[in-house]
């Protein structure tokens, strides 16, 4: 029931993040980063997400939201905001968040269902870099096997030529 999502890949240190991905309600004004530049973390929920590496809601209007989440949500014409980390072998890749404008809240547990959503994209992001590992090393045990059978050549060439050239010269001789 989101009006608007971004799934964010975080710079390293945290301090910063980019867009990867993004989807909003057309009759919905909520205003999105660019996908061109790196995103400001500081005074942003998703900064303690990267810090914490737990999922938030933040609601502007729910007592005790700090004052600068407040503002950083008002400024984006945001009015509720769940998100949730997104891990990669045990570090914090990114963040998924989502936001409704106002005067319509996430209800409590938004932040955990969304955060088992980003458990299964952690799933999918480390399975994709495994197997893009698993087809880097096919490529390096082919080229080793490939260099190794040009030695073996090499060598089974050269020895045998000696071999015959040592025999030209015994019989010779003899």
């Amino acid at each position: 029931g989101a009006d608007a999502a971004n799934s964010l890949r975080y710079e390293p240190g945290g301090d910063e993040a980019v867009v990867v991905g993004r989807w909003h309600k057309r009759d919905v004004e909520v205003k999105l980063a660019s996908t061109d530049e790196p995103v400001p973390l500081a005074g942003a929920p998703i900064h303690l997400i990267y810090e914490t590496g737990r999922p938030i809601r933040v609601d502007v209007d729910e007592q005790g939201t700090p004052a600068k989440f407040v503002a950083r949500l008002r400024s984006h014409a945001v009015h509720s905001f769940v998100a949730a980390p997104i891990t990669l072998a045990g570090r914090p890749w990114g963040v998924v968040a989502a936001s409704l404008a106002a005067p319509r809240s996430f209800g409590r547990g938004a932040e955990d269902r969304l955060g088992a959503f980003t458990q299964l994209v952690s799933l999918a992001l480390a399975n994709e870099e495994a197997r893009g590992e698993l087809e880097a090393s096919r490529a390096r045990l082919v080229s080793a096997g490939d260099e190794e059978r040009r030695r073996l050549e090499r060598n089974l060439h050269d020895g045998a030529q000696q071999r015959l050239v040592s025999l030209s010269l015994s019989l010779r001789l003899a």
